[in-house]
């Protein structure tokens, strides 16, 4: 019973399961290749392009001629529908057609750097997942996958000021605190999420939009709670939305 149901979930989930593997197989050959004395260390962005547009045309038929539809797999973490084969047929079509466009883009600047149409299947295969998510962790860790690669993909011409700190943006980090009183609770009927609201959750939300990269920034009532236990350097006041003006201080370290 359990290995046809394994069964059962592995060919509902077979682009992806193909995907995932192909990625895996190119990652080895443009590593064995691309670092070959014997072969000249070869130029290989041409071939790895070619190769995964043909590995997305394969996981385009597997996802058009998939025989399980309306079926929830994996413990119901994806959901296998009518919509989902459509919007990834469509997501795949396009990615075809970016990786087709990127081959004559890649000559005009000369770049040889294969990796980039990995990136860009990785990417969309956390699509393809998050389409076909049905709970909220399959579809986070969906999202982590695809925004992940686009991040790289936006960092990806080193030589570019603008690509470089497009994708520093995305990996620099800030954090905020704010103290003070929450509600605590678990909601939904089906899928239950335990979350937390209120105006202190409010607050951390808007400090962490107006903070800056490797500070810890909290507010006044934090600092009171902090001061006696913790180095806090004064940042002064900030125009907070919603909220107005608001004196902030940035936590530096434990005394």
């Amino acid at each position: 019973m359990f290995l046809l149901s394994l069964y059962n979930d592995c060919i509902a989930l077979l682009p992806e399961l193909f995907l995932c593997i192909s990625i895996s197989v190119i990652l080895i050959y443009l590593v064995i290749y691309s670092t070959s004395f014997f072969l000249d260390f070869p130029l290989l962005i041409s071939n790895v392009s070619w190769l995964c547009i043909q590995i997305l045309l394969i996981t385009l038929y597997l996802n058009v001629f998939n025989s399980l539809c309306n079926i929830t797999v994996f413990h119901d973490l994806i959901i296998v529908d009518l919509f989902s084969v459509v919007i990834k047929t469509f997501t795949i079509l396009i990615c075809i057609f970016v990786l087709l466009m990127s081959l004559d883009y890649n000559k005009l600047e000369m770049l040889n750097k294969p990796e980039f149409s990995i990136f860009v299947i990785l990417s969309v295969l956390g699509t393809l997942l998050l389409v076909s998510s049905y709970d909220l962790l399959s579809m986070y860790l969906s999202i982590e996958l695809q925004s992940f690669c686009s991040y790289l993909l936006a960092s990806f011409k080193r030589n570019s000021e603008f690509s470089a700190e497009a994708g520093l943006k995305y990996f620099v980090l800030g954090i905020c605190i704010s103290s003070g009183p929450v509600v605590a609770g678990v909601i939904g009927l089906k899928k239950f999420v335990y979350d937390l609201w209120g105006d202190t959750v409010n607050t951390a939300s808007r400090l962490e939009s107006h903070g800056i990269p490797d500070y810890i920034q909290v507010c006044t009532t934090t600092y009171e709670c902090l001061k006696q236990e913790c180095f806090l350097v004064e940042r002064g006041k900030i125009q907070i939305k919603g909220k107005g003006e608001m004196f902030t201080y940035f936590l530096t370290g434990k005394r």
